[in-house]
């Protein structure tokens, strides 16, 4: 290989490929081909302290006013009472945060909780999404969650989030189960 010496210039270089060994402070090229390479080495980056561009994570966005939820730009098929109980837990994450100090949830789930203990959160959810008459809404058992259907219900939601690689997650303690999502709440977004 020729050495050859030659002023860099601090302008951009090509979109050329070139291939650059770093050892030290020293950069060193490792083709046979050298074109124009408009590095300046004065000082040099450490690799640690670039910046990688990487497309924003996905987000949950529910529409309760639209009756619809997508991850990213995936349409996920839920209706009813599977559609407000997604809603129930996103929100469970982002409004009712046990731990807000925490910049990410990590493995907390202090979040979790049991929709048959609060039947009345619930039901808010699913009232916006429900499409009947009031009446019909009171009068009939629709909506109304208990313990036996309860796991029948998170089964076909995790079944509709399998693609998006989401889930409703159990916690077992002593007194009783609690359920959450197990996605970040900086990640979940909920129109009312």
């Amino acid at each position: 290989m020729k050495k050859t010496t030659q002023k860099l210039s601090k302008k951009p270089a090509a979109k050329q490929h070139i291939l650059v060994a770093v050892t030290g402070n020293t950069p060193q090229i490792v083709t046979e081909t050298l074109y124009v390479l408009a590095v300046a080495w004065n000082p040099p980056v450490p690799i640690a302290q670039q910046r990688l561009d990487r497309p924003a994570p996905n987000r949950l966005l529910i529409d309760l006013p639209r009756g619809q939820a997508k991850f990213g730009s995936q349409t996920i098929a839920l209706r009813g009472v599977k559609m407000a109980l997604l809603a129930y837990y996103a929100d469970a994450k982002i409004s009712h945060c046990v731990e807000p100090d925490r910049p990410v949830c990590g493995d907390c789930q202090a979040c979790f909780t049991n929709p048959t203990a609060n039947e009345a959160r619930f039901q808010s959810f699913y009232r916006q999404l429900y499409t009947g008459s009031r009446e019909q809404l009171e009068e009939g058992h629709e909506g109304k969650l208990d313990s036996a259907i309860l796991m029948s219900n998170h089964t076909k939601i995790n079944k509709a989030l399998l693609p998006v690689s989401i889930k409703i997650d159990s916690q077992r303690q002593w007194g009783g189960t609690t359920y959450g999502l197990n996605l970040d709440k900086n990640l979940i977004e909920v129109i009312r």
